[in-house]
């Protein structure tokens, strides 16, 4: 690797600018979609053993609005660090348009299975 593109490679920067970019989307959501949001991801771990983020946006109730899409990402770790969580290795192909097929992580619930009523 030359010199040019070892400047293309940087695992820690990168992690950097994600969580840079994740705490900046997250501070402009509006906290009530926040909330909201939140009370969705909690629904879907409750409900399902896996599930993807197009999961907790179909539970998000409708006139819950955010200006930035990708608030979703403060979200779904705010429910990890709540251990309620947790990521997988797994992706499924999101239905949500706006996503244009896109791979989305599959979570695992970590809601004891009696409690999801199973």
């Amino acid at each position: 690797m030359n010199g040019e593109q070892s400047k293309l490679f940087d695992r820690e920067r990168g992690e950097v600018l994600r969580d840079d970019a994740i705490a900046r989307v997250d501070e402009h959501a509006a906290l009530s979609w926040k909330d909201r949001a939140l009370a969705a991801v909690w629904q879907c771990a409750v409900r399902h053993e896996l599930f993807t983020t197009d999961d907790v946006w179909a539970a998000i109730p409708g006139d819950a609005t955010t200006h930035e899409p990708r608030a979703i990402g403060a979200i779904m770790r705010n429910a990890a660090a709540r251990r309620w969580i947790v990521t997988t290795s797994l992706t499924r192909m999101s239905e949500r348009p706006e996503c244009h097929r896109r791979p989305v992580r599959v979570w695992r619930s970590r809601v004891p299975a009696s409690a999801r009523g199973r």
